[in-house]
């Protein structure tokens, strides 16, 4: 290949130099179309070099050089675009993680409400059992890294070939590759076309802007999503509940709690509820029924003394009867009396011990309602508490704690574990 400064020292005389626009292989500007290069048609009267660059000094190469550089421009749009849609892609995929770690930490933290969604009930179902995909994190980044390092290499490759076509050899070639008949143009052409670029203003301002377009290509940094999609990744990695097995994991614990409470509902757990101590409610049970039986007791005194007054009135009657028939004989009378008086005296001593008897039931009975009446917030609660041990577990938390009964169903419905067999047993 011969160097202008060769082309010039053989032929001796600048105005033999080769005349651009009468070679046989024209430039072709934007897309070959054949258009020659819009040069001097003078070949002669030049007396150096710099006369041929002044005549030539509205040419078509620096439009060339200006639309390589257009190139490389758009084919870093291109690049970008194509690394923001994969990054879109990731971002969309770990938001979506994201999401169902959400979604089940929600529904952790309140079973209950979750539960009574049924949407959210099947949801949670789905995603325990395995039955809604949840995508792996590691899958979902996978493409994102791939797509970093191939814009990386898009942006070196892309600043590389614009530094390459618009500098040196590496010009005069491309110059030549956007001739309509590259094949056709002569090594002194090639060599004029390079030389004119790089000595025209116009040539110069545009391999000037192609090389710090190349720089500001290669220093063209990441869109800024890739940096949101680095930090969902680092948010999402530790998380608990992206994996059918973490969620089971994380429920686990919420059942096993529900378990041990159910377990430890005793008669205890009955006397804490109505708040009683039940010693001292059995005490004055004890002192009720004592009572009672007292009462009892003096009852049963009172009715015997009553009987025997019956019994006495009947004799007394029947003795005044034979002292007052005229028929009875006097030793019949004599014998009358005699009962006469002792059931008599029987009749009053009996009436004395009813009267005592009677007092006794009423104070009795006065004490034993002042006894009730001072203590019947211990009696009511240990009444309910005798009926209440009798029931299952499921009957007391109905009772007193319908809350944590409607939790025990809800974790029951999300977990898939059942705790009938728990809440069906009584208490002991």
């Amino acid at each position: 290949m011969l160097s202008i400064r060769q082309d010039q020292e053989e032929n001796q005389n600048v105005a033999q130099a080769p005349i651009l626009g009468r070679t046989t292989g024209s430039i072709s500007q934007g897309g070959g179309t054949g258009q020659k290069r819009n040069v001097s048609q003078r070949g002669s009267g030049f007396t150096n070099l710099q006369q041929y660059v002044t005549a030539n000094e509205n040419n078509a190469n620096p439009e060339i050089v200006r639309q390589r550089t257009q190139q490389a421009g758009t084919g870093l749009q291109q690049a970008q675009t194509g690394f923001e849609n994969v990054a879109q892609q990731a971002r969309t995929g770990l938001q979506g993680i994201q999401g169902v770690n959400t979604f089940v930490g929600n529904v952790l933290r309140d079973p209950t409400a979750a539960a009574a969604n049924q949407a959210n009930l099947q949801r949670f179902q789905a995603l325990r059992t395995g039955q809604e995909r949840i995508a792996n994190p590691t899958d979902v980044y996978q493409p994102f890294a791939q797509a970093q390092a191939g814009f990386g290499s898009q942006r070196e490759q892309l600043a590389s070939g614009l530094r390459t076509d618009t500098t040196g050899s590496g010009l005069q070639d491309y110059i030549r590759s956007q001739r309509a008949n590259p094949s056709l143009a002569t090594q002194g052409e090639n060599v004029l076309d390079r030389f004119l670029t790089e000595s025209t203003t116009a040539g110069k301002t545009a391999l000037q802007q192609a090389q710090t377009r190349a720089g500001e290509i290669q220093a063209t940094a990441l869109p800024s999503i890739s940096g949101q999609v680095e930090t969902l990744k680092s948010q999402v990695s530790p998380l608990s509940y992206i994996t059918k097995e973490g969620i089971q994991s994380g429920i686990n614990p919420l059942i096993n709690t529900e378990s041990s409470y159910i377990t430890g509902l005793n008669k205890n757990y009955v006397a804490q509820q109505l708040g009683l101590n039940v010693n001292e409610a059995q005490g004055i049970q004890n002192e009720i029924n004592v009572s009672n039986q007292r009462l009892k007791d003096y009852n049963a005194e009172l009715k015997s003394h009553n009987n025997a007054i019956n019994d006495l009135t009947g004799g007394i009657n029947k003795e005044q009867s034979v002292i007052d028939n005229p028929r009875s004989t006097s030793g019949q009378i004599e014998s009358a009396k005699i009962n006469l008086n002792r059931y008599k005296n029987q009749l009053q001593e009996r009436q004395s011990l009813k009267s005592q008897a009677s007092d006794a039931i009423n104070l009795q009975q006065t004490g034993l309602n002042t006894f009730i009446n001072s203590n019947q917030n211990a009696i009511d609660k240990l009444n309910a508490y005798n009926t209440n041990i009798g029931k299952t577990r499921q009957q007391l938390l109905q009772t007193y704690d319908p809350n944590r009964l409607a939790r025990v169903q809800a974790l029951q419905s999300l977990s898939g574990q059942d705790l009938s067999s728990l809440l069906s047993q009584g208490v002991s």
